[in-house]
């Protein structure tokens, strides 16, 4: 664990990761959750995480740990951010039923709106999609930057991607 108690720069904690994903790696800037272990030998406890799609909706908010700050290769160590200023968080901005539909457009975000964890695309979320996640859980991350509105993109878009995200700056609080 890194922990800044004195000086002049904003406070951060940084916690150790392990990968314990199977054959994924952890995107840099990804919401993870504790990859907890029911049986006897529970050696990666505490230390070995997943994207929370693996880890689904209950543990996901109930184990979260932090954002990864480097891309986390599977079995690798790596660090969490688990307070303070993240750079690069990634928010979900829109999404597609399949590579041949087109986005819809996407409205503008101000500074200051709570974020929840997005278990299907693995980042964070705004907007109504998350209001059951912040009644019924203490808000883990709050938006810094504004995000502009984007417009929706046709089908024939070079993007083969079915999920639109944007990074940010966060405030993040998951101790």
């Amino acid at each position: 664990m890194r922990a800044k108690y004195v000086g002049n720069k904003a406070d951060k904690i940084i916690m150790n990761i392990k990968n314990g994903e199977s054959a994924t790696t952890i995107p840099a800037g990804t919401p993870v959750v504790l990859n907890l272990s029911t049986t006897a030998d529970a050696s990666n406890d505490g230390l070995s995480v997943v994207l929370p799609s693996t880890a689904g909706d209950p543990l996901s908010f109930a184990c979260k740990f932090g954002v990864a700050t480097t891309d986390v290769a599977v079995g690798a160590l790596g660090e969490a951010v688990l307070f303070g200023i993240v750079t690069n968080a990634l928010i979900t901005r829109a999404t597609r039923a399949g590579s041949t539909a087109s986005f819809s457009t996407f409205t503008t975000y101000a500074s200051g709106i709570g974020l929840g964890i997005d278990t299907v695309n693995n980042a964070f979320s705004v907007g109504a999609s998350i209001a059951g996640v912040i009644a019924s859980n203490a808000m883990m991350a709050i938006l810094l930057d504004s995000l502009s509105t984007g417009s929706g993109s046709a089908s024939t878009t070079s993007v083969s991607a079915n999920t639109k995200y944007d990074t940010a700056r966060v405030f993040l609080r998951m101790l």
